[in-house]
């Protein structure tokens, strides 16, 4: 990367190399092309079967009365599920259809947006692929076991040692189980809300084992079946709850290590827990 007043910008040929795979699929580009006076909305409508609206805040563009679709202050209104607007064929997402704080979350709609103009260009009905979903919210500085660092000589990036030092930062906020966690689909299924029930959030502690096994606390349910397999495998050590009331949880026996704890029963507990608690890296 390289440094810029108090950005960091990639290099070029990067940017290049990130251009030419966008140019090795059917994409016409049309610079200085402003909608509304160089090419009229209409127009673009009538040449093409789906139109995708991404032009950042949609006020700027006659409070979105160009579009002639729906609108509100917010920007325009679409789908929830397939961004499609009050127009057949129009489509919007992004800043068009409100205030985006984060590029990723315009990125994600740009994505979704995408799935539902192929179904609907296919004739296809939009598969739902909404599952339940929560949102951890901003971490607690505590959180992290290793402060963030920037490289000493920005233009050159980290160096291998530092990138892994920073790689190990990541608390893997998903989960590594999105498609067997139990729970999820129970949650999916019955409707569950995250703001239903509010209460203190969970900590994020990570433990990770040298035979590959990860074990986050804030995800147990207290089922007690990693416990019932450790000790019908014979774990020497195994599972076990500590504390009481609703502190308790399940814990390995005297403070070891996880590791120490699943050393034939790994696989099988990670299997048998119905949450992202117990995992595999």
């Amino acid at each position: 990367r390289y440094a810029d007043m108090d950005r960091t910008l990639l290099p070029i040929e990067i940017v290049d190399k990130e251009a030419q795979q966008i140019l090795k699929h059917n994409i016409i580009f049309k610079p200085h092309c402003r909608i509304g006076q160089d090419v009229a909305f209409e127009t673009l409508c009538g040449q093409f079967d789906a139109v995708l609206i991404a032009a950042g805040d949609s006020a700027r563009y006659n409070n979105g009365n160009l579009w002639g679709a729906a609108n509100t202050d917010n920007g325009i209104t679409v789908g929830k599920s397939d961004y499609q607007t009050s127009r057949a064929g129009v489509f919007a997402a992004g800043g068009a259809i409100g205030r985006r704080r984060l590029c990723v979350r315009a990125v994600a709609d740009g994505k979704e947006a995408a799935s539902a103009i192929t179904a609907y260009v296919n004739g296809m009905m939009l598969a739902d692929e909404h599952l339940f979903n929560c949102r951890r919210g901003q971490p607690p500085p505590c959180e992290n076991s290793l402060p963030r660092t920037e490289p000493d000589r920005p233009q050159e990036g980290y160096t291998p040692a530092a990138a892994r030092q920073q790689a190990v930062r990541c608390l893997h906020c998903d989960c590594r189980k999105p498609d067997d966690c139990r729970l999820r689909q129970l949650a999916d299924r019955f409707g569950a809300k995250q703001n239903a029930w509010p209460g203190e959030k969970r900590k994020t502690l990570l433990q990770y084992g040298t035979n590959g096994i990860v074990y986050e606390a804030g995800k147990c349910i207290q089922c007690g079946l990693c416990i019932q397999t450790a000790q019908r495998n014979g774990e020497p050590l195994g599972l076990t709850f500590a504390k009481r009331g609703f502190e308790m949880g399940v814990a390995v026996p005297f403070e070891k290590q996880i590791a120490a704890a699943l050393t034939v029963a790994a696989a099988e507990c990670v299997k048998n827990c119905p949450t992202g608690a117990l995992a595999l890296e």
